[in-house]
């Protein structure tokens, strides 16, 4: 690897472009380029120039060829077609998500982890481990990355300059009142940063770092969220401070600087402010922009926003090669949205709407409405058309009313007009958000002739949402999704890529991975006739693979290019999901018995082609199969893909370790599983080390007996017995609180188990720890006896980590423990008694494994 730093003299502020490239680099005194040269550069701007053309002949074409996809990739926002739409290329997808492979997942990490919340600025470590000399994370830019020719780009900001030191509190989350203050170290500055990546492996290919900029974050709903554009060879981005830069997209080299004019100036009027107070001896918490709308290039025109005011802002168009300013258009589009570039006969135009209620097609060369339609509803998010006709909201609002919500209607769009073609009745389930929360992530998309719509409903009116695939030319339904009662995985919502017969779905994109349960990515047939998610076995099996970065007004982005999907992660990283079909694909279907103690044999599916194990997954038992009251790891349940990385396969035979996964917990299994024309059996084993140091404690117990199966709600003071699941004829649940038992983190906390009995034995045991992990454990009850109304013995609890815990001691992530139990059962059900507990003992537990090649 060869790094390369000069500067470009020709801008008032100095650059540096960082290369990481195998092949070799020289300094041309301005910039670092790749020594391949001029022809090389000009065969790219060739290409790049022509991708607008590529895109007018394919853009509403059945599918695209694979390398053509490739090479447009996914250039801005909105996508290859302007319409937040993915190209569909003729690469062959897997059917289940869960075959997904994680490609690769980049080592730099500038791009930053984007949402904030009520605790990210809530103490002094809190604010050095974002703002100070040896920050490990910064929040940066809320937007997603943008795809062209092989690259991936994304901007953000680093904090730089100079170090403060000022007193600032010491609350721990949620603390209310003072709390004594400490010296806090912190910056106020940024260097605004443009990362470009191999999309290839996510190597970095160039990096150009900005002096000058100023660190900006925002609260829960946004922050600075304008995505980067590439067109015509060079990639544009906006910094923190409302600078625009032109580089070279091949080599970094920047071409031109320029700012978008009023927000500009309010910026560095802002940055100079916060210096001052800086200067003063106060902590500078940065405060949100609230920019959203991103960049587009259309025939040769940057578009921005003027990020001025609220609800709806301006528009400002660049000659896209020199940066000279060619017109403004004020108040135009709504706040939290980006211009479509729609093309009709070769030409672009850029199309827009307001959440005042007005859509607009303009002339991208002279900023010049061609036509405009006044009187619609609230308009908040970036719309989708398609070649002929737009879905928006045609409902105007009541002005009296506080929430006022829209109805969908389409509109026929030419150069010449637009023509009111259908609408919605309006009734209660047809009716869509106006307002905050969920007005911008309204979705609309118009593709192959039918339309892709979601309404939310009304609560008032016991009305709940719909989504619908709609025939574009008059509005018929052709399919509609089944009622998924709320908001959970059966929800067509918030991120959905949308091919054409299949849609892949993240219902609820606007949370982290770790808020709330997972989140996983899940596929949708969309096709007249049928609309649903996609079931494997019954069951949802979906792509899970990363914690996925987020914003929440509006949503990240996630670019999808011939199979790959490009999206960022909490830590400030980029993760690309792989979505093709291996060829000669086979399943391998099996069952470890005894490999989660206390629960039913695990069900595992294990891929492989003619060489290599190229993914699996299990189905772990969910909440209410195993009856446990948290467990938000396994409520909104999947098929969890596990990890493969280690499994060798030859002669038939697949060896190693694989990872159990369910939710963000991960078991080792050793396997060995053999393959004998089409049956499979083998064993399994685990092992869970023993403790450099034991921990013992002993305590109280109390609990209950019941026939319904459930647990006593240990958060509530009166305990009420909450059911989780049935229990069959004859078989009762025993739960029981062991006060203090785990004794493993510095926040001592119980531990519940829960077992079930059916006269003889214990069929079914698990236990949850509150605040120790998400999780529910494992627990085997063999050793433990029932006899008339007396419990005693012994039973193995083995409690499993999470990732954050993980990554906080770096130990294994399960530990074992032994408990003795001694109780007694009042005719009323209580239980009483004691207990004891020692922590860290080793096991070696292992099993057979049976299965066969599935059809």
């Amino acid at each position: 690897m060869t790094a390369m730093f000069a500067a470009n003299e020709n801008s008032a502020t100095r650059c540096m472009v960082i290369h990481f490239k195998e092949w070799p680099v020289r300094s041309s005194g301005r910039a670092t380029r790749d020594v391949r040269g001029a022809s090389m550069l000009a065969k790219q701007m060739r290409w790049m120039g022509a991708v607008s053309l590529v895109m007018a002949a394919t853009a509403w074409a059945q599918t695209v060829p694979a390398a053509e996809a490739w090479k447009t990739g996914w250039p801005t926002m909105t996508g290859p077609m302007g319409n937040r739409l993915p190209l569909r290329s003729d690469t062959p997808l897997v059917d289940d998500l869960a075959a997904a492979r994680l490609a690769w997942v980049t080592k730099d990490n500038s791009l930053g982890s984007a949402k904030t919340g009520s605790q990210t600025w809530v103490n002094s470590t809190r604010v050095e481990y974002y703002l100070g000399p040896e920050n490990k994370e910064t929040k940066g830019n809320w937007a997603g990355v943008v795809v062209a020719d092989g690259r991936v780009y994304g901007s953000s900001w680093l904090p730089a300059g100079k170090v403060y030191t000022a007193p600032y509190k010491t609350n721990k989350p949620y603390q209310k009142g003072e709390t004594e203050q400490v010296p806090t170290r912190f910056r106020v500055e940024a260097d605004d940063v443009v990362v470009c990546y191999d999309a290839k492996d996510g190597s970095v290919l160039w990096k150009a770092l900005e002096p000058g900029g100023l660190i900006v974050a925002g609260g829960k709903r946004g922050g600075l969220q304008v995505a980067m554009a590439v067109d015509g060879g060079r990639a544009f981005a906006l910094g923190s401070t409302g600078r625009l830069f032109a580089y070279d997209a091949v080599s970094g080299k920047k071409l031109w600087q320029g700012d978008v004019g009023a927000a500009h100036k309010n910026a560095e009027a802002a940055k100079k402010a916060a210096i001052e107070t800086a200067e003063k001896g106060t902590v500078v918490i940065p405060d949100g922009v609230e920019w959203f709308t991103s960049l587009v290039v259309a025939d040769g025109v940057l578009v921005t926003g003027d990020y001025v005011g609220a609800q709806d802002v301006g528009l400002r168009g660049y000659d896209a090669a020199t940066g000279e300013l060619k017109w403004t258009l004020g108040k135009c589009i709504s706040q939290w949205s980006t211009p479509n570039v729609w093309r009709h006969n070769g030409k672009a135009y850029l199309l827009m709407a307001t959440s005042s209620g007005t859509m607009r097609l303009v002339d991208p060369q002279t900023g010049k409405a061609l036509w405009q339609v006044n009187g619609l509803g609230k308009n908040w998010s970036t719309l989708s058309p398609g070649e002929n006709t737009v879905v928006v909201n045609v409902k105007a609002a009541d002005p009296k009313a506080k929430r006022a919500p829209g109805i969908w209607g389409a509109y026929r769009i030419t150069p010449e007009k637009a023509e009111l073609a259908w609408q919605m009745a309006d009734e209660p389930r047809n009716q869509i958000p106006t307002w905050m929360d969920n007005g911008a992530r309204t979705y609309a998309a118009v593709r192959d002739g039918k339309v892709l719509l979601v309404t939310e409903g009304s609560k008032a009116d016991k009305a709940p949402g719909r989504a619908l695939l709609l025939d574009e030319k008059d509005g018929k339904v052709l399919a509609e999704a089944p009622d998924a009662g709320s908001k959970d995985l059966a929800t067509l919502s918030e991120l959905i890529l949308w091919t054409g017969e299949r849609a892949y779905v993240r219902s609820d994109h606007s949370h982290g991975a770790n808020h709330g349960g997972r989140h996983p990515l899940i596929a949708w047939i969309t096709k007249p006739g049928q609309l649903e998610p996609i079931m494997q076995e019954g069951r949802f099996s979906g792509a899970d693979l990363v914690d996925f970065d987020t914003a929440y007004e509006v949503l990240m982005h996630v670019p999808l290019v011939d199979g790959r999907m490009f999206e960022r992660t909490d830590d400030g990283r980029v993760a690309c999901y792989d979505l093709r079909r291996p060829a000669n694909l086979s399943t391998w279907a099996v069952a470890l018995d005894g490999a989660m103690p206390g629960m039913p044999p695990l069900a595992v599916r294990v891929w492989t082609d003619d060489k290599t194990v190229t993914g699996a997954k299990v189905w772990i038992p969910d909440s209410e199969e195993a009856a446990m009251p948290l467990g938000t790891v396994r409520r909104r349940a999947i098929w969890e893909a596990c990890g493969v990385s280690d499994l060798k396969l030859e002669n038939n035979t697949i060896t190693g370790t694989m990872l159990l996964s369910f939710g963000t917990h991960k078991a080792p299994v050793q396997v060995k599983l053999q393959r004998d024309g089409e049956k499979i059996s083998g064993t399994w084993s685990r092992m869970i080390p023993a403790l450099a140091e034991k921990k013992s404690t002993k305590g109280t117990l109390l609990g209950q007996r019941s026939a319904t199966r459930g647990f006593p709600t240990p958060w509530l003071k009166e305990r009420p017995w909450t059911p989780v699941g049935k229990n069959p004829q004859g078989t009762v649940t025993l739960a029981m609180g062991l006060d203090g038992a785990v004794t493993l983190r510095e926040n001592v906390t119980g531990l519940n188990l829960l077992m079930d009995h059916d006269g003889k034995t214990f069929t079914r045991a698990g236990a949850n720890a509150f605040r120790y992990s998400q999780s529910w454990h494992e627990v085997d009850a063999s050793q433990l006896t029932l006899k008339e109304n007396r419990i005693s013995g012994k039973v193995t609890v083995i409690v499993n980590k999470d990732v954050y815990l993980l990554a906080a001691d770096n130990t294994s992530p399960c530990t074992a423990g032994v408990v003795t139990i001694d109780a007694t059962i009042d005719n009323a059900g209580s239980i009483t008694g004691t207990y004891e507990v020692t922590w860290g003992e080793k096991l070696e537990i292992g099993g057979k494994v049976a299965g066969a090649v599935a059809k």
